[in-house]
């Protein structure tokens, strides 16, 4: 999934490539031959619309003959964007639960957990039913192989998790206050 902070760190990125090409006088076109790529390739990166791997900044930077200091930066820069880029069909592919079984694992380790979503309750409050609605518009393929398992996996992280509302203790789901605390057991 994408997040604010991988927008930002692609936004950068596509920004600094871009920047560099124009200080080096050449057009996105001309780029693209030196660095043995397409010229759509390179507005898409440069637009922050394609996330480029870092063999492709790899290849731009030798292109543009950019010096080692500025390069580990990118490099840098482009490794983490790339780590934190999870793409909704490359999730649904691999199959949704995996990622439901990666903050089951985060909330098992977390003395405590704090969300704030606007539009939706958090998973960790979800009840079979709201979670299947929210889960199957995602999911390409077979979605009824893979929304159980997501929802079983999304459902199975509320285990020990104690709901706080109004000042006593909830069923997950069931607060219609709007506020939720979390208290989690330290492990």
């Amino acid at each position: 999934m994408l997040g604010p902070d991988s927008d930002q760190q692609r936004k950068n990125l596509a920004d600094t490539l871009r920047q560099l090409r124009k200080a080096a006088g050449l057009s996105g076109e001309r780029l693209a031959v030196r660095a043995a790529m397409s010229q759509s390739k390179i507005s898409r990166i440069e637009s922050g619309k394609a996330l480029p791997t870092v063999a492709d900044v790899e290849r731009i930077m030798t292109a543009l003959d950019v010096p080692p200091d500025a390069r580990e930066e990118l490099l840098a820069l482009t490794r983490s964007a790339n780590v934190e880029y999870t793409s909704l069909r490359s999730s649904a592919r691999l199959g949704i639960w995996r990622s439901q079984a990666e903050i089951k694992a985060l909330t098992e380790s977390a003395s405590a957990i704090r969300q704030f979503l606007p539009a939706i309750p958090s998973g960790l409050i979800q009840t079979r039913d709201y979670a299947r609605a929210i889960l199957t518009p995602a999911v390409e393929g077979r979605p009824a192989r893979d929304i159980d398992r997501a929802v079983q996996a999304r459902l199975d992280s509320q285990v020990n998790i104690q709901v706080l509302c109004c000042g006593h203790a909830e069923v997950p789901g069931s607060c219609g206050s709007g506020v939720v605390v979390m208290n989690l057991p330290v492990v």
